[in-house]
């Protein structure tokens, strides 16, 4: 209720007399001890997703991944502990994507347009 309030303060909106006595009350009983605030849950320095923060168990599968991919000549075996090949194939297919769908946009677009023009009398 005290998030609530600060929010609708800050908004220069006014304040449900219902929701200042909640926000009051809830002040009162931390300051008591009766109660404690609650984190947004975003504090921390977050997780970089890096291989020093992986499990044993964790490298253990991407070490079978990349060997799987090995025998299947999904992967090259001098590339074993890179992923860069991969990361460029993804960035190519994405932008392959959007250039198909760019023209599709267009297909669409003019094929819309045409069947406009051929509707009206001329």
């Amino acid at each position: 209720a005290p998030t609530l309030a600060k929010a609708l303060r800050e908004a220069e909106q006014e304040v449900p007399k219902a929701l200042q006595e909640m926000a009051d009350a809830f002040k009162a009983k931390v300051g008591s001890g009766g109660s404690q605030w609650a984190g947004s849950g975003y504090g921390g320095s977050g997780f970089t997703f890096d291989d020093d923060e992986m499990t044993e168990s964790q490298k253990i599968q991407d070490m079978q991944r990349r060997q799987y991919e090995i025998e299947q000549g999904l992967r090259d075996p001098a590339d074993l502990f890179t992923d860069s090949e991969d990361e460029k194939e993804d960035e190519e297919a994405m932008n392959s994507e959007e250039e198909a769908d760019a023209k599709t946009a267009r297909e669409a677009a003019a094929a819309a347009a045409a069947a406009a023009t051929a509707g009206v009398p001329g």
